[in-house]
């Protein structure tokens, strides 16, 4: 029963560090627009070829996967004012989402640790 409760508690902490690190990422490229994206644009590989430059990419898809992805979606679809309003819209979102899933996840843990 300890070990199921441990193995509960890493997913747990696994996913609010990767969602926060998201909401965190999407709230910079909301901010700081250009720059922070070509932050994030400098931890991917282009052409990975060692296991090393595929592992980075990974880490890349999961701390900044989704607001680059939307980031970059917007600014092709639209002109630049009126896709950094649409993005700062869907970061809003975002952000009531993590929360509304990290309150879920949490209480789904508490719940299942004090049935056990």
């Amino acid at each position: 029963m300890e070990l199921i409760i441990f193995l509960l508690f890493i997913v747990y902490l696994a996913i609010v560090s990767i969602l926060t690190v998201q909401m965190s990422v999407s709230i910079l490229a909301a901010i700081f627009g250009d720059q922070a994206i070509s932050f994030m644009e400098h931890t991917y590989t282009k052409n990975a070829e060692s296991g090393y430059d595929r592992f980075l990419n990974i880490v890349f898809y999961l701390f900044y996967g989704v607001p680059h992805y939307f980031y970059k979606k917007f600014m092709i679809k639209y002109p630049r004012e009126k896709a950094r309003f649409i993005y700062f819209n869907w970061m809003l979102g975002f952000v009531l989402i993590v929360f509304i899933v990290g309150i879920s996840v949490t209480l789904l843990v508490e719940s299942y640790t004090d049935y056990l």
